[in-house]
């Protein structure tokens, strides 16, 4: 397969109905920690706060012909982050996943060079595994994350020295 071309950028106001539209298909919310489906206007005041906190990472994906085909959030917490990555059911199979986890992860540590990013990911979701595992994620541990058997992965910044 190809390699995938892709470009990102900052998530914005414009993006609103976007991500509730990704946030609410019907795989997204099987393989989320929460599985029901959001309220729209839930979704308004969550994406607004996201947007602008200083803590998270929202990135728009497109493709060569600018259509969006994915996002990936990266919120960071104490003395790490969690990723978490959803991608547009009609742009699925197409080897995306790897490339924009990648991308992100590097957008995230310019800014944060010293932390590390954990990705949680239910265990019956292989294809997920397979993806984070092929964008340099390394497997830690299997954990219950929200009452549910997990992969634990890290991604660790490679430039930093030992």
């Amino acid at each position: 397969m190809n390699s995938p071309m892709l470009n990102y950028r900052k998530a914005t106001q414009a993006d609103v109905d976007l991500y509730y539209h990704w946030a609410n298909d019907a795989d997204v919310r099987r393989n989320s920690y929460q599985s029901q489906s959001i309220p729209y206007e839930q979704h308004v005041a969550w994406f607004e706060k996201k947007i602008v906190a200083p803590n998270s990472l929202l990135l728009v994906f497109e493709n060569e012909n600018q259509i969006a085909v994915g996002q990936v959030r990266i919120e960071t917490q104490e003395n790490h982050a969690v990723v978490g990555i959803s991608i547009d059911q009609h742009q699925r199979g197409k080897g995306y996943a790897v490339e924009m986890l990648i991308k992100a992860s590097a957008a995230y540590f310019d800014s944060n060079p010293t932390k590390f990013i954990y990705a949680y990911i239910k265990k019956d979701n292989f294809a997920s595994y397979k993806a984070f595992v092929a964008a340099g994620y390394e497997p830690l541990e299997e954990v219950i994350e929200a009452g549910v058997l997990s992969y634990k992965l890290i991604k660790k910044n490679v430039s930093i020295p030992k």
